[in-house]
């Protein structure tokens, strides 16, 4: 039995039997049988408050892949904005650098369309600029609004900073 607290705050007891412990980007989840949905679910243990033992045994299925389980169910929560991207790079390249719960790679003739959704666009315009490759957003539009505020930001701080030859003291 855990005690959980969802990212709506929604807090709940579940009977889950552990399947895996899995450590994605970031964070250790929890994956297994919930008993309350009847359904295998996956669980993010900074959010588990507190376990208590059960009593019984059960047995985690043969070909249970704990780390598929956590990285489809990231990439199925449902946000804000679908997002379409073409990366120019290569398939292998976007591969080895996005982890797969980023979204869906797949080859596009002007490199890797990656396609993905976003709660906050923002974020989304600083990962694409981080990633280093150019970019074509595809959809949606507000993304392209988001990149261009983004470079307005990023030019406007070089402009502020050309010219100064102040260098930075140290504590």
């Amino acid at each position: 039995m855990i005690a959980y607290t969802a990212w709506d705050g929604q807090e709940s007891q579940r009977e889950l039997d552990v399947y895996g412990l899995v450590f994605h980007s970031g964070r250790w989840y929890a994956t297994g049988h919930d008993h309350g949905r009847d359904d295998v679910r996956t669980f993010r243990l900074d959010r588990i408050a507190s376990v208590r033992h059960g009593d019984g045994s059960y047995v985690v299925p043969a070909d249970f892949d704990a780390t598929a389980q956590v990285v489809s169910g990231i990439a199925a929560v449902g946000w804000s904005h679908e997002v379409a991207v073409v990366l120019r790079t290569t398939l292998a390249e976007a591969g080895e650098r996005l982890p797969r719960s980023v979204g869906r790679l797949s080859e596009h003739v002007d490199g890797v369309l990656l396609e993905t959704r976003a709660e906050h666009l923002d974020g989304m315009a600083r990962m694409l600029a981080g990633l280093g490759w150019d970019f074509e957003v595809i959809t949606p539009d507000a993304l392209r609004d988001e990149v261009l505020a983004l470079s307005d930001r990023l030019r406007a701080g070089a402009v502020r900073g050309a010219g100064t030859t102040a260098t930075p003291q140290r504590p």
